[in-house]
């Protein structure tokens, strides 16, 4: 999550769906008073800009003493309701948006981002990808309740992962933003090797690890009309 008081803009921060690489990108913006979760240290040594670390020393701060333990003061991946709650007034006036990745793709990018945490080595991607699938890992990864409240968006505007370039130039454009883009920021390159989702789901989607992603994301199938990619 990242607040930009000055031009009011309120980033939340959902998984697997560039948000390291928008908060580097946005870090530029940052001024005193302004609000950032911390990144990964080697991601937060790309973030530009002299007031990053005020801003998430700020953030943790007031997330520790406002929500008394509620959060993880620390968590980069709180929902606007967090910031509703307990940083109501240093998002008024503030519009927020986030980005939203179509299930088929971003289950496949979580699985390689787990597999790496916990060093993992995938040798059979079909097999081990379905196995993520029956974990409670995948559910862990949907964003819905971040962006909605009883199935509403509560965010001005919600990007689409395979349209990010364009659309965050939209959004910084509405914002009267020049000078920030995402360019080359890409925070996790590397993680997942460029494998055809064939490799995971068959090549007509028959396997059973499509009928896992699809139940557990149903709610942003319906929502975006998401499609096999």
């Amino acid at each position: 999550m990242l607040i930009c008081r000055d031009p009011g803009l309120l980033f939340v921060k959902t998984m697997k769906t560039a948000g390291s690489s928008i908060e580097i990108a946005l870090g530029a913006l940052l001024r005193e008073g302004d609000l950032a979760t911390p990144l990964d240290p080697s991601e937060e040594r790309q973030r530009p800009g002299k007031n990053v670390r005020r801003a998430v020393r700020s953030m943790v701060q007031t997330l520790r003493a406002r929500s008394d333990g509620a959060v993880r003061a620390r968590y980069p991946h709180h929902g606007y309701e967090v910031a509703a709650t307990y940083l109501a007034n240093e998002i008024e006036g503030c519009r927020a948006f986030c980005v939203e990745r179509n299930p088929y793709d971003k289950a496949v990018s979580a699985f390689h981002f787990v597999y790496d945490r916990h060093n993992r080595r995938i040798t059979d991607p079909g097999q081990q990808f379905e196995e993520f699938c029956k974990s409670a890992r995948l559910p862990s990864f949907s964003n819905f309740d971040m962006y909605t409240r009883d199935g509403e968006l509560v965010v001005e505007r919600v990007l689409q992962y395979d349209r990010l370039d364009r659309e965050f130039s939209d959004v910084m454009g509405s914002f009267g933003i020049t000078g920030v883009s995402l360019g080359d920021k890409k925070a996790k390159a590397g993680v997942r090797p460029k494998l055809d989702l064939s490799t995971y789901y068959g090549a007509d989607y028959e396997r059973p690890a499509a009928r896992l992603v699809e139940g557990t994301f149903a709610r942003e199938f319906a929502f975006f009309g998401y499609q096999r990619p």
